[in-house]
């Protein structure tokens, strides 16, 4: 899956249907992902990251890994946290 096809409509209804925000959403400067600002009607800020599968599943599943350590630590709040999809994952699969 190549990232570069999603526009912000489609992040938006991902954001939507994946993580039940309601969001506008801004593109971001990504290195081997893209990233999305979503700004939710409330007013909070998330950032969305899509990647394709250049370095696998094992690769995003040890960055969230390492910012959960991060969380944990006393300049946790430096980072950014992961928050859970609608069932309970981390990393959301689209195919």
């Amino acid at each position: 899956m190549d990232y570069h096809y999603f526009d912000t409509r489609e992040i938006a209804k991902l954001a939507q249907e994946h993580y039940h925000i309601q969001c506008r959403v801004e593109p971001l400067n990504g290195y081997d992902e893209a990233n999305y600002l979503l700004t939710a009607a409330d007013g909070k800020n998330y950032i969305l990251k899509v990647a394709n599968d250049t370095h696998g599943i094992h690769f995003l599943e040890a960055q969230v890994q390492a910012l959960e350590h991060l969380s944990d630590s006393t300049i946790a709040d430096h980072f950014q946290r992961c928050i859970p999809n609608v069932v309970g994952q981390k990393v959301t699969h689209i195919i």
